[in-house]
């Protein structure tokens, strides 16, 4: 987990799971007050390159249908896999 600060504030946050080949991010989440500013590209950023140190090649993330975050997420370079689902399966 990552943390954004502003004068001793926390204002933001991430957090993944990381894992090989990639990394799921869980969360991520910026105070109303300051969505308009760079904490959450900051966030990401810092995030992306914490991943790669550990050796994750990519991420992936769920964003619901109604969150509104496509564009944003999209203009980062993610790519779509469908509609808000995510599928698992136990190998056990």
């Amino acid at each position: 987990m990552l943390v954004a600060e502003r004068g001793g504030q926390v204002v933001g946050f991430i957090s993944a799971f990381p894992g090989h080949p990639y990394a799921i991010i869980n969360e991520l989440g910026v105070l109303p007050e300051y969505q308009k500013g760079r904490a959450a590209i900051k966030l990401m950023e810092s995030m992306e390159l914490l991943l790669r140190h550990l050796g994750c090649t990519s991420w992936a993330a769920y964003i619901g249908a109604k969150r509104g975050l496509e564009e944003t997420v999209e203009k980062w370079g993610a790519v779509s896999s469908g509609e808000g689902t995510m599928y698992t399966r136990s190998l056990a």
